[in-house]
């Protein structure tokens, strides 16, 4: 069948070597744990995490359950030195390689592997991955509507919040695997090498994390080519010179390329696109003529991630009707530029934008709105503890220059976050924006219903970095509390409509 990635007939490598240390007990943390039980030896498993156990009860127990040893802070780096030490490190995402207990793993001799790589090798399904800055998740999300609308079943995976991590795939029943792919993985990569591939585009929001930008790119670049090897067909976004320099050394080296972006020489190129809060209408590059393209998703980058999923279809030999039948068909992601109607003539849109680029694009989106309606744009944004100062000032900056009414708030995602503090920078770049006068509110509730407050007929508002996430965050009195974005924007538009 066209579009079939080819189906691997055995296992990709052999699992690596045991006793082995799991550092991070996250969900990927745990999936490794639990792939390498089934596997591994009575006691071959340690799992470590950077702050006293246990980071969640329920977590502890369940490796607890599984025979798996709990570690916490120094413990990890004394285990290295033990009676018997591992033989290999499975690092969470999260997990830096400069991290010192990887680092001191690797001086050691430890092979050490992402959970995604470990994964990757356990399975023996086809993988069509999606990277990128921003757009993973949208994307992959239509790539697998696009695959399934051919034929074929698959799964989302990896670095989704929608599907589960590469080493949870056992119990899915899936010819493909869709997996989400970020730097923050591929930096822990190193046989990982799927079917096909799709670059969404790069831009410098993880240059912190990996220390450099030239750091960050070859993780993405790796996806793609590593070792004198290359994957077989990519869809690259063309609209950045990396980009542009990854598709020529690719279709160099021999491989299937079909490009894409807003960049003249993209193979689809998008010409124009216009949108209200309920969907979009796309005029898309076709050989000499041009097709136009109905998406359920609203906003410019997400224009782009319709036309990326419709050159990974063309680099697969999927039918453009198939795949652009399916782009239409498939609904937006929850919480990504998700709209929520009011019965006060104003919109809320809750979007997962956390960085500079994505703050930009989504604030974009929502203008265009806006200067339909004639409303105002209010906007309520936040940054994340691993955001440098330097990058949540830019978000500030970005968040300050779009909106009408701006409300700075926080996320406390950790107990030893002091509560109601701001990002360091966040205020100074708002403050820098001639003529923004930034609202500022340490509670993140009582942010949204400031902005929702004020809102008036034909105004957009804005929630932007949790999207979806329904994790806890800390509260004044240190307890964790669940909080979802969008229960809070119906629960305050529900207090507001009593008030009158």
């Amino acid at each position: 069948m066209p579009g079939q990635p080819r189906r691997a007939t055995a296992a990709r490598a052999a699992p690596p070597p045991g006793p082995y240390l799991v550092a991070g007990a996250g969900r990927a943390g745990e999936a490794a744990a639990r792939a390498l039980a089934a596997r591994a030896e009575p006691g071959a498993i340690a799992v470590w995490s950077d702050v006293d156990w246990p980071p969640a009860p329920a977590v502890a127990q369940r490796l607890l359950e599984l025979g798996a040893t709990l570690l916490a802070g120094d413990e990890g780096l004394a285990l290295l030195d033990g009676a018997t030490p591992p033989r290999t490190l499975i690092k969470s995402p999260g997990l830096p390689m400069a991290a010192p207990l990887v680092q001191q793993s690797l001086a050691r001799g430890l092979e050490v592997l992402d959970e995604a790589e470990l994964g990757y090798r356990l399975d023996t399904r086809p993988i069509v991955a999606i990277t990128g800055t921003n757009g993973k998740s949208t994307t992959a999300a239509l790539t697998a509507a696009v695959l399934g609308a051919n034929g074929q079943s698959c799964v989302v995976a990896g670095n989704s919040t929608f599907g589960p991590p590469l080493c949870a795939l056992a119990g899915h029943d899936a010819d493909v695997v869709v997996a989400e792919l970020s730097s923050f993985q591929l930096e822990g990569c190193t046989t990982l090498r799927p079917a096909a591939a799709l670059l969404t585009n790069l831009t410098d929001e993880h240059v912190v994390h990996h220390g450099s930008a030239a750091a960050y790119a070859a993780a993405k670049r790796s996806l793609f080519v590593r070792d004198g090897t290359r994957v077989d067909a990519a869809a690259v976004g063309i609209d950045q010179d990396f980009g542009r320099a990854l598709a020529a050394e690719l279709r160099a080296a021999g491989a299937r390329v079909v490009t894409f972006g807003r960049h003249h020489e993209a193979d689809r190129r998008l010409l124009a696109a216009s949108w209200t809060l309920r969907g979009s209408q796309l005029t898309v590059a076709e050989g000499p003529g041009t097709r136009t393209l109905i998406s359920r998703l609203v906003g410019e980058h997400n224009a782009l991630n319709a036309v990326g999923a419709l050159a990974l279809a063309d680099v697969l030999g999927i039918d453009v009707a198939i795949a652009a039948a399916a782009i239409a068909a498939a609904a937006p992601l929850p919480g990504r530029f998700e709209a929520i109607s009011s019965d006060r003539g104003f919109d809320v849109v809750v979007d997962y934008a956390h960085n500079p680029d994505g703050l930009r694009q989504a604030l974009a989106s929502a203008r265009v709105v806006t200067d339909t309606t004639g409303g105002a744009l209010r906007v309520v944004c936040s940054a994340l503890g691993f955001h440098g100062a330097d990058q949540a000032r830019a978000m500030g900056a970005i968040a300050a220059e779009r909106a009408d009414h701006l409300v700075l708030t926080t996320q406390r995602w950790r107990v030893d976050e002091p509560f109601g503090e701001l990002r360091p920078g966040l205020l100074a770049g708002a403050q820098s924006v001639r003529g923004a006068v930034p609202e500022v509110r340490g509670d993140r509730a009582d942010a949204i219903g400031a902005a929702l407050r004020a809102a008036c007929p034909g105004d957009v508002v804005m929630v932007l970095e949790r999207g979806a996430l329904t994790g806890p965050l800390y509260d004044a009195d240190d307890r964790a509390v669940p909080f979802d974005d969008r229960a809070v924007v119906r629960a305050l538009l529900a207090e507001i409509a009593a008030e009158g």
